[in-house]
């Protein structure tokens, strides 16, 4: 076993401490402490003199506490009637805070909730006056956008009513066109029959054939081009039609922004919580404090759970290594503890 050399420590020791036995008590202690500053047991028998240093550590330990109760034990007691006494006058003066504060709370809490029932009104009020204006608003919109639905779909009635009359129109023509032709292949047929026998007669059938041919394609080409610019101008109507529809759709769109604007700039306006009339004094105010209850511990995440380490201690203590707590690791460590001779 190694020890080292005894080694002087200065400690300032206060006036009323400073006596002879004291002082002997405290320098047998530093004595005996450093005595053992790089302990260090390397064989069976300076394990068991190391038990025998234990009590004596122990021992000086116990002198050492003995001491220090009897030299504080007359101060504590001296500190518990010099706290006692002035507690008496300090609970009768905190006593008396507590009412004031109860007081000025109880007022300022009425007149805070007779101005937040004057605000609570007329936020009600503004609230209900908006809800018309909204209303008002909406009506009006729906007014206006009903007669330009009702508008276009006049005029898109009106559009399919002249295509209709035009489409007739071109048909009775065609109807008109293949009767006159039909008369006049008819009529080429009795020419072709009675000049049958004559040549001559036959080349002016031909001719007239050929003649006939040439109407009726003009005739068809005419028709044709009428029809196609019937439809053209159908085409050009209904798209015109399609676009006065967008831009109804995109005013209507403008318009239920503007209303959504409005009805923002309306909220904003409605009343703001009350202002208590309670006066501001200097030197106090008032906090709001906020408090909870649990009411369903079944709910509460576990991120706001502590565990209970010191049942979990007593657990492992009864259990020892046959502890099974999941999410918990178990482990024993050795210390040494002595008894004072």
């Amino acid at each position: 076993m190694e020890q080292t050399e005894e080694r002087s420590e200065v400690i300032e020791v206060p006036a009323e401490l400073d006596n002879p036995e004291i002082t002997k008590l405290t320098s047998q202690s530093l004595v005996l402490a450093s005595t053992y500053d790089n302990y260090e047991v390397t064989t069976p028998d300076e394990y068991v003199d190391g038990a025998e240093h234990l009590k004596e550590i122990k021992e000086q330990i116990n002198a050492v506490n003995e001491e220090r109760f009897a030299q504080t034990r007359p101060l504590d007691e001296t500190k518990k009637r010099i706290m006692a006494f002035f507690a008496k006058f300090t609970d009768r003066l905190e006593d008396a805070e507590s009412k004031i504060k109860i007081g000025l709370l109880t007022y300022k809490t009425e007149q805070d909730r007779i101005a937040e029932e004057i605000a609570r009104k007329e936020r009600e009020k503004a609230e209900r006056e908006a809800e018309r204006l909204r209303e008002e608003a909406r009506k009006a919109d729906e007014l206006a956008a009903k007669k330009e639905r009702e508008r276009l779909a006049e005029e898109q009635r009106k559009a399919d009513e002249v295509a209709k009359a035009e489409r007739k129109r071109l048909d009775e023509e065609q109807r008109i066109a293949d009767e006159a032709a039909e008369k006049e292949r008819e009529r080429i047929a009795e020419m072709e029959r009675l000049a049958a026998k004559d040549e001559a007669k036959q080349k002016a059938v031909e001719e007239e054939k050929r003649r006939q041919h040439q109407r009726e394609e003009a005739e068809q080409r005419r028709i044709q081009e009428e029809k196609d610019a019937a439809a053209k101008r159908e085409q050009q109507e209904q798209e015109r039609l399609h676009q006065e529809k967008l831009d109804a759709e995109a005013a209507q769109r403008e318009r239920t922004a503007r209303a959504e604007i409005l009805e923002a700039r309306a909220d904003d306006k409605i009343a703001a919580p009350g202002q208590s009339v309670a006066p501001k004094v200097s030197g106090i105010q008032s906090r709001t404090a906020w408090k909870f209850e649990v009411i369903d511990a079944s709910k509460v995440p576990d991120q706001y759970k502590t565990i209970d380490e010191k049942k979990i201690g007593g657990v492992v203590r009864a259990l020892k290594g046959d502890t099974e707590i999941p999410g918990v690791r178990v482990w024993s460590e050795q210390t040494m503890a002595a008894r004072s001779a």
